[in-house]
């Protein structure tokens, strides 16, 4: 089963001797252990990949499947998924196509385990090693939202659920409700800001002292604040989502969205570390196909 397939990952040793082994039985505090876990990563820089706005079951698959080569080819430290990985667009308040719900399921955590379990699946083939770190969105705070109005003596064991869901037999670390993480002088957050330049906005969020990795706007945007001693970087990233949403109907506007994901280096133990991004964009061909240029390689999506 899934189990026995992760303890011959753990029992095995990794070529690369600065990722720690990982624990197949986490204790109860996972933010703990993740942070334990981190600094044991022997290694001057942390590499971060954000995969942010997939909004399953409206995911682009070909941007998934981009995304899910470069975490195996970048090998990175930590990845942070969640970060509206599900829509939940059943309990939104915004109006859906109705044609949407013709094959869905009542319960919308059920939906969720299938999309869920099936990225890590991916993830863990491409780099077992990796910390897999979930952060909330707007969009998973929908279910929240929605127990309070609805069922909220029921929001204890519906979270259990959840969050059971979210660790995936223990290969996801759960952080906590909480929508962003601390990593070095990074933080990577789902995002809350919006308008011209959201990046510019996050930095603000934060004094012009640390660097931010952001989604939530589904398009790529930067700002860099220079001081006289140090400088921070703030990014917001593309989305890995359908560029068409589905609450608009069929007659809708053209998005600004763009698909796509970011990579970080950070640097350990310098408080006035700044960030490196790059902030992928994935391009597509006359015949619909993505793909990505990325240290001289291209990748391409599967179709």
């Amino acid at each position: 089963g899934l189990g026995d397939v992760y303890k011959r990952q753990v029992q095995t040793t990794h070529k690369n001797s600065h990722f720690p082994a990982p624990n197949p039985t986490p204790p109860p505090d996972d933010k703990a252990q993740f942070y334990d876990r981190l600094a044991g990563i022997n290694n001057d820089y942390i590499r971060v990949m954000h995969l942010c706005d997939i909004h399953f079951p409206y995911q682009h698959n070909g941007a998934l499947d981009l995304a899910v080569q470069l975490v195996g080819y970048m090998q990175p430290h930590v990845v942070v998924i969640g970060s509206d990985d599900h829509d939940f667009d059943k309990i939104s308040s915004f109006q859906s196509d109705p044609r949407n719900e013709e094959n869905s399921v009542l319960d919308v955590i059920q939906e969720m385990i299938p999309y869920h379990n099936d990225l890590v699946n991916r993830l863990y083939d491409a780099s077992p090693y990796t910390l897999y770190a979930y952060i909330w969105g707007n969009h998973n705070y929908r279910i929240y939202k929605y127990l309070m109005a609805n069922a909220k003596y029921l929001m204890k064991t519906v979270s259990n659920a959840y969050i059971d869901m979210i660790r995936s037999n223990n290969r996801v670390m759960y952080l906590g409700e909480t929508d962003q993480i601390r990593i070095e002088n990074l933080i990577v957050s789902h995002g809350s800001k919006a308008g011209d330049n959201p990046a510019k906005k996050q930095l603000e969020m934060g004094g012009f002292q640390i660097n931010y990795m952001s989604g939530h706007v589904h398009r790529r945007t930067f700002y860099q604040k220079r001081g006289y001693h140090y400088s921070v970087n703030a990014v917001t990233s593309g989305c890995l989502c359908d560029l068409s949403p589905h609450y608009k109907g069929v007659n809708q506007d053209p998005t600004n969205w763009e698909l796509g994901t970011c990579l970080c280096e950070i640097k350990r133990n310098d408080p006035h570390a700044t960030a490196h991004f790059e902030n992928l964009k994935f391009d597509e061909d006359k015949d619909g196909v993505l793909s990505v240029r990325y240290h001289g390689t291209t990748f391409t999506a599967k179709k």
